[in-house]
């Protein structure tokens, strides 16, 4: 069981909102502030931990939103509401999504603010302002580093929209050299298979890719899953495989969007080579 402190009313509303959301059983006492009960087995030794999240969630959409926001506008020198917020969401989500979606250091900084919260428990109570307050000085330093990689990651986003707009593109002002390509999913690289069920071997995807500009793409002619299809230039794209959420995949389906079907690996057409 743990119970927590709250002396902000604004504060004690929004924990009450998320606790009522995830369904804990809890109660609320008003004593000269906000008393959560909270009637479940805790550890802030384990950062994955429901309770301790849902601090994490409270200590990032609302004791921390505004300094965020503050710095990447003017640390960051940021002005443009959009990009503000955009940033603003990735740099909640390093800290509330999935920790594999982002740096491994997310997982040391959830460890650290559970600390925090583990530090000002006593007797079973956590004084929520009062490791806020005794924690800010850190909190500053965690924040511009985490505000500084969101603004990372946001750069790299676009630079991948950008590529993928200049492959759009150059597939948008090419003509179609076949109806059909199938490509059955590879431990590295996909196989490619002509409309007859002929394999093509890597020297004759590099013929191919050889006799196109593959320069205007920024590609390079020995990467051998996205470049043979801009040389192939299909109408339609047809990949076969058991995993659906590959990597390779999932980036050509979002590159060529209708143009690609996903079948099962038993549907292929012709005999595997």
């Amino acid at each position: 069981m743990l119970n927590v402190y709250m002396e902000k009313a604004q504060d004690a509303k929004l924990f009450s909102e998320k606790l009522g959301y995830y369904e804990f059983d809890w109660s609320l006492k008003q004593k000269g502030g906000y008393y959560f009960e909270i009637k479940k087995q805790f550890s802030f030794q384990k950062h994955d931990n429901a309770i301790a999240l849902l601090l994490m969630e409270l200590w990032m959409t609302h004791t921390k939103k505004t300094q965020i926001s503050e710095i990447i506008r003017y640390n960051y020198y940021y002005q443009n509401e959009e990009e503000i917020n955009h940033i603003l969401k990735i740099t909640m989500d390093m800290i509330l999504g999935d920790e594999l979606t982002f740096f491994t250091a997310s997982n040391e900084i959830k460890t650290t603010i559970s600390e925090w919260f583990s530090e000002y428990t006593i007797d079973g109570v956590l004084d929520y302002e009062a490791c806020v307050e005794a924690n800010q000085l850190a909190a500053d330093t965690i924040l511009l580093e985490l505000v500084g990689r969101a603004i990372d990651e946001w750069k790299q986003e676009e630079e991948y929209q950008d590529f993928v707009n200049a492959i759009r593109e150059y597939v948008a002002n090419s003509s179609f050299k076949c109806e059909n390509i199938y490509m059955v999913q590879g431990k590295n690289d996909f196989l490619f298979y002509r409309e007859d069920g002929h394999l093509y071997t890597t020297k004759e995807l590099k013929i191919k890719i050889k006799q196109e500009p593959m320069y205007i793409v920024g590609l390079d002619e020995n990467e051998l899953n996205l470049t043979p299809i801009l040389a192939l230039k299909p109408k339609s794209i047809f990949i076969y495989g058991d995993d659906p959420s590959e990597g390779k995949t999932v980036s050509l389906i979002n590159i060529f969007e209708e143009q690609v079907t996903f079948k099962p690996l038993n549907q292929f057409p012709f005999a595997i080579v």
